[in-house]
């Protein structure tokens, strides 16, 4: 009995010294890590402080590609590249895609008490046609509020430069930005946010004149043109290349003069065109008004000095949903999804018929819609008529929220349903929103 607990003992003393031994060398690891942490977050620190002075300066002078070089900037060696599409060559590190005049890559290299930290940020343009959901302000003229409520379910990036007034329960499946707290109706309002929120974000400017200017010169340059009021309608030519051929269909009623024996007189003509799609560079540019719907197939921006009234349904070849892996940009498949972009200087209305065009009191619109005017909305939405469901795949974009109808049954009941292969392809041409983004932020400690 003594004999073991003496051997119990010596291995009570034997366990007790390697416990103590391990906390002591754990003792001398720790201040070290504690130091190499303290070194690594100061880099870090310094690598972001940098970054936002270079974004600033890209911010006043989108053109800028300077960079900076400095000995001592917080104590540290700092060092920021720029590189554009116009760079000669690029940090071998980088996977920034395909290069073109909306991106801009920052590369920074910061030498801290040992510590060297490379950091590469790519910053970007954005299309507006990624929002599911855009306005600059969402009270109507008149002073009218329109609320989020009931059964609306918002999926895909949400943003406005006004208010959003929310009332009931809505679902926002998306992220959502403002630079202003939402109101609520009263106590029972219960948003759900499944996604980020912030409601301190930077105001985001509407395209200007400039941005409109770029896209009708792509237009003149290799895209289809009208230069008058135009009702067009796309369509598919089934019985020609492998899966159909995307067309629209031109219609135009104007003055012509004419000459008969002794005089000359002016006769009013309807003329009309089929136009091959893929014979452009996916623009369609009026400078008056259009009416338009059909069937789409190719990628296509259609543009509008005036506004854009929707007659009927316009829709793609094949909906999107039926393949979501489905690759768009092969018009040899038999899922060439299609992809349209709506860009009006005034109005997108929704024409008080369109329902009937098809026979049905319902309307499908497949399209990033963008009414730069005022609104997308429906024409005699107060009516006291019901007309159905508006069903809408794609994007409204717009500088005041437009109404689609009233909670008494006129118009049109939502259905509005992100097309989420916006987040990462766009129509031709589709306007650009003014300032960049931060696609990826990447460290890397040497």
């Amino acid at each position: 009995m003594g004999r073991a607990l003496l051997f119990l003992s010596g291995g009570m003393m034997i366990l007790f010294g390697i416990v103590q031994l391990s906390i002591t060398e754990r003792q001398k690891i720790i201040p070290e890590r504690t130091a190499e942490y303290y070194t690594d977050q100061q880099a870090k620190n310094i690598a972001a402080s940098i970054i936002d002075l270079t974004i600033e300066q890209i911010r006043e002078n989108q053109d800028w590609v300077g960079g900076f070089d400095f000995d001592n900037y917080m104590d540290a060696e700092v060092s920021v590249e720029v590189y554009d599409e116009n760079s000669n060559s690029y940090p071998d590190s980088i996977n920034a895609g395909t290069w073109d005049e909306y991106k801009v890559l920052l590369f920074s290299e910061v030498n801290y008490e040992g510590t060297t930290l490379e950091t590469e940020v790519l910053l970007q343009r954005d299309s507006f046609s990624k929002y599911s959901y855009f306005t600059d302000a969402e009270s109507m003229p008149n002073g009218q509020t329109i609320w989020f409520g009931g059964n609306d379910a918002i999926t895909g990036p949400v943003h406005t430069n006004g208010t959003f007034s929310i009332r009931d329960s809505p679902i926002f499946n998306g992220p959502v930005t403002s630079p202003n707290m939402w109101n609520r109706l009263n106590s029972s309002t219960n948003p759900q946010f499944n996604d980020q929120t912030d409601f301190n974000a930077p105001t985001k400017e509407l395209p200007d004149a400039s941005q409109i200017d770029v896209l009708e010169s792509a237009a003149h340059s290799s895209g289809l043109t009208f230069d008058d009021d135009v009702e067009l309608e796309f369509f598919v030519n089934e019985n020609e290349g492998t899966n159909g051929v995307g067309y629209v269909k031109a219609e135009q009623t104007g003055w012509v003069r004419c000459s008969h024996s002794w005089h000359n007189y002016w006769e009013q003509r309807t003329t009309e065109e089929d136009y091959k799609i893929s014979d452009y560079n996916g623009l369609i540019s009026v400078d008056g008004n259009v009416d338009v719907k059909g069937t789409v197939k190719g990628e296509v921006t259609l543009h509008s000095s005036g506004d854009v009234n929707i007659t009927g349904d316009l829709m793609y070849y094949v909906n999107p949903d039926a393949d979501p892996s489905a690759d768009p940009h092969d018009p040899e498949s038999n899922y060439y999804l299609g992809l349209l972009g709506l860009v009006s200087e005034e109005d997108v209305t929704v024409d008080s018929e369109a329902h009937r065009d098809n026979g049905s009191y319902d309307i499908h619109i497949h399209a990033a819609i963008m009414a730069l005017g005022d609104s997308f909305t429906v024409e005699n939405y107060n009516d006291n008529r019901s007309r159905g469901t508006l069903n809408v795949l794609g994007g409204i974009i717009q500088k005041v929220r437009g109404p689609v109808g009233l909670t008494n049954g006129s118009g049109y009941t939502k259905n509005y349903v992100y097309d989420r292969r916006l987040l990462s392809m766009i129509p031709p041409s589709y306007p650009r929103e003014k300032w960049f983004s931060v696609v990826y932020w990447r460290d890397r400690t040497n």
